[in-house]
């Protein structure tokens, strides 16, 4: 810390020297000492007066430049907390809470991991990540097996078939095409409004596009 000025008094190097006289009985008189910090870095500093035998000191907090990230997870069953009972509730709703407590401005990005109890599916995912890791193993190499590599490119569109067939894939599929449209919309709107449109009242253009698993004649989501 910098010191820079002082009200009333002059300033020696880092030190700042003030006077005050015939100060009355009752009375009470100030100085303002103004400082510049150069620190960035999380640290405490403090600043210390003494008068004779009498001193006091007062301490400012510095925060680094930079966020500063905390993250949470809370999760509920419909009505009945935390619990899932088979038959009764089937929403389980995820909430998660990014908080910056620091000075400067973050762009985040999180991976979140489901749990799925369909060990069809996951002994499916399993095997067409193994496939596909084959593949390019066997694709990098120099003189990569033309046979080999079709055999792989057959078990792993065999799998993929599987695996959207799945019920639990399918009504993945589903959601996300619903949360795609959602999300579309919303961002219709919001590119409207830049363009000076009435948010009560504007419409975007739509336009659906539901994809149904099988990218073979896709043009590209």
């Amino acid at each position: 810390m910098t010191l820079e000025s002082i009200t009333g008094g002059t300033v020696s190097g880092n030190k700042g020297t003030v006077e005050f006289t015939n100060v009355q009985p009752n009375d009470t008189v100030s100085a303002t000492v103004t400082c510049t910090v150069n620190v960035d870095e999380n640290t405490t500093l403090t600043n210390k007066v003494t008068a004779g035998e009498k001193s006091a000191q007062a301490s400012i907090n510095v925060k680094k430049d930079e966020p500063n990230i905390t993250i949470s997870k809370g999760g509920y069953v419909g009505t009945s907390g935390n619990t899932y009972i088979k038959g009764e509730e089937n929403d389980v709703t995820y909430t998660i809470t990014i908080r910056n407590d620091g000075i400067a401005n973050g762009t985040f990005s999180f991976t979140d991991n489901v749990p799925t109890e369909d060990k069809d599916l996951n002994d499916l995912m399993g095997k067409i990540q193994l496939v596909h890791m084959s593949y390019q193993h066997e694709a990098s190499k120099e003189d990569a097996n033309e046979q080999k590599l079709a055999a792989y490119e057959t078990e792993f569109n065999d799998l993929y078939k599987k695996v959207m067939e799945n019920e639990h894939m399918r009504d993945y599929e589903v959601a996300r095409a619903e949360i795609d449209e959602m999300m579309h919309y919303i961002t219709g709107i919001l590119a409207l409004c830049i363009q000076g449109e009435d948010p009560a009242t504007c419409e975007p253009e739509e336009e659906h596009h539901h994809c149904g698993g099988d990218c073979s004649g896709c043009s590209g989501c």
